[in-house]
């Protein structure tokens, strides 16, 4: 648990069994990663096609294509000054 991020902590503390934990950790977490890649995939496709996107683009549609459980934290992403990092 120490590993998880303080704000997701709080939506694991209930779990008791080891297994049923590392199962909804990574049901959280890989479908980021799930969704980040793809979107990548996408992205190269695109740039061998001779159409560059902006990071800030590229960060927009990430935070779009989010699940509905990702809205509060894409809604302060897409807020900070500096979305291209």
């Amino acid at each position: 648990m120490m590993g998880i991020p303080n704000e997701h902590q709080l939506k694991f503390n209930s779990i008791k069994d080891d297994k049923k934990l590392l199962e909804a950790i990574e049901k959280r977490f890989e479908m980021l990663d799930q969704t980040f890649d793809r979107l990548q995939k996408l992205v190269s496709q695109l740039e061998l096609l001779g159409e560059k996107l902006s990071q800030e683009d590229v960060n927009q549609k990430l935070l779009r294509s989010l699940s509905p459980e990702w809205n509060t934290h894409a809604v302060v992403w897409k807020n900070k000054a500096e979305l291209d990092t």
